[in-house]
């Protein structure tokens, strides 16, 4: 079947074997309004864009609550919502100067579930790596997911690619 536009109101379905045969013409084609093939190729270009743009926002909302829904370290989930990922930057940081001062450091870290990690200054630099490396991972693979979105070029292969 082949659908054609009825003055822009509606469509109509026409069977061209039907029309072979019979020779009945079901539809008027007005050529002064005809759209171009062009036309049609970037009405859907601009349609596929916008249909990418919105896949992608998508994936930044994913991995932004993926960034924020906390990590694993030493067994536990360690929160990293953006109050927290300071916190453990902040705390990072007074590690390496106990480090580099040869202080002895502690720390007591709540971790998600309110349970108490007891933490060294190096344990506590790696806990701020351990969440680098969560974010970069997260990052990486939405960047991966984006990659497949700007190469998809219809909307079902759009749809195609997993949300995360």
């Amino acid at each position: 079947m082949i659908c054609f536009s009825n003055n822009g109101q509606s469509n109509r379905s026409v069977d061209p074997a039907y029309v072979a045969q019979t020779g009945e013409a079901l539809f008027k084609v007005d050529y002064a309004n005809q759209v171009t093939n062009d036309q049609l190729t970037a009405a859907f270009a601009g349609y596929l864009t916008e249909y990418q743009q919105q896949k992608n926002a998508l994936i930044n909302a994913q991995r932004d609550t993926l960034e924020q829904a906390g990590f694993t370290y030493l067994g536990k989930t360690i929160q990293s919502d953006p109050i927290s990922a300071q916190r453990i930057q902040f705390a990072a940081f007074s590690a390496q100067q106990a480090i580099a001062n040869n202080t002895v450091f502690s720390l007591n870290w709540t971790c998600a579930d309110n349970s108490i990690l007891t933490l060294t200054a190096a344990q506590t630099v790696s806990m701020a790596l351990t969440l680098t490396q969560n974010v970069q991972t997260l990052f990486t693979h939405a960047q991966a997911l984006k990659t497949q979105v700007a190469n998809a070029t219809t909307t079902e292969a759009v749809d195609a690619i997993a949300n995360w």
